[in-house]
């Protein structure tokens, strides 16, 4: 009962509110009040590790890549099997090119959380970035069974069928990606940055299949 108590104590059910109201921010493209909005909620309950992580999320919006890096580190101090931080902490990688920490982090995501369509399209990217195209492949179609809609999964496999000279099975899955993107809402969930690519630039920086 206690602990029930606590769960439903007026503080929790405000710090939850606000954490809904930054992920609406978000979804505006509202990234400072986002990252206020969770601040405010960290004020309230300084060791809940998905503030500190959904904050991560608007700072790596904001292109704030360390202070992303920052808030996962404490939300995992506080809670070391949060997935999300690991897959946003990634992401902050990615961007500054700390391509192997990138890998380990997401990694460990997918280990926390094997049926997330997100992590395991972030882990499949990383795996690209590696030069891991097996890897790769693998795990952005592993992505894609589990959430047909994932657009960056698909753009990650464009990306690496291209990679390999496969320039239909590329453009098909590019196409797909375009057209979820007009018909899709903001996403809400932290992806690892990736933008779209023209048919014709993908196949122009494709390498010749040999004959």
């Amino acid at each position: 009962m206690i602990a029930i108590k606590s769960i439903l104590s007026p503080g929790n059910l405000r710090v939850r509110k606000l954490v809904r109201e930054a992920n609406a921010a978000m979804q505006r493209g509202e990234f400072n009040e986002a990252a206020q909005l969770c601040t405010r909620a960290i004020e309230l309950r300084p060791r809940w590790a998905a503030a500190y992580a959904q904050r991560a999320h608007a700072w790596i919006c904001l292109r704030n890549y360390e202070r992303a890096i920052d808030d996962c580190a404490t939300a995992l101090s506080h809670e070391p099997r949060c997935a999300a931080a690991y897959n946003n902490r990634s992401v902050a990688y990615s961007a500054l090119n700390r391509d192997q920490e990138a890998l380990a982090d997401i990694e460990r995501a997918v280990c926390l959380a094997p049926l997330e369509s997100l992590y395991l399209a972030n882990c499949g990217v990383s795996h690209k970035k590696a030069g891991n195209i097996a890897a790769a492949v693998d795990d952005l179609l592993k992505a894609l069974r589990l959430n047909p809609a994932n657009v960056s999964a698909r753009i990650g496999l464009a990306e690496t069928y291209a990679s390999l000279g496969k320039n239909d099975l590329a453009l098909q899955q590019l196409q797909r990606a375009i057209q979820l993107q007009r018909t899709s809402p903001t996403p809400t969930k932290t992806w690892r940055p990736c933008a779209p690519i023209a048919p014709q630039k993908l196949i122009a920086t494709a390498p010749r299949q040999s004959r």
